[in-house]
């Protein structure tokens, strides 16, 4: 299978088309790390008192969490991994 590899900021019509004609794999990193570190921000900024990494770190997370549910249900790859039902249920 194809892998494309630096994906994030390619348009959405440019990423379908790609996987139609049959990248397997697209790597969205830039994207989900600009996600953590801009929610990691506002935390930082509204928890300026906070000391505890579970606490400031959370927000990242879910929004590295969201941007990933929003990427597999856009490349239309919900579902498709064998076995696995997790993001499906969250």
């Amino acid at each position: 299978p194809l892998v494309l590899h630096g994906a994030s900021g390619i348009p959405d019509e440019q990423l379908q088309r790609a996987i139609k004609l049959g990248h397997a794999k697209i790597n969205i990193n830039t994207e989900c790390m600009i996600a953590w570190s801009d929610a990691c921000r506002t935390t930082f900024a509204e928890q300026e008192t906070a000391f505890e990494p579970r606490l400031l770190l959370q927000e990242g997370l879910a929004m590295v969490q969201a941007t990933v549910k929003k990427k597999i249900k856009q490349f239309g790859a919900a579902n498709k991994a064998a076995g696995s039902t997790s993001l499906q249920r969250r």
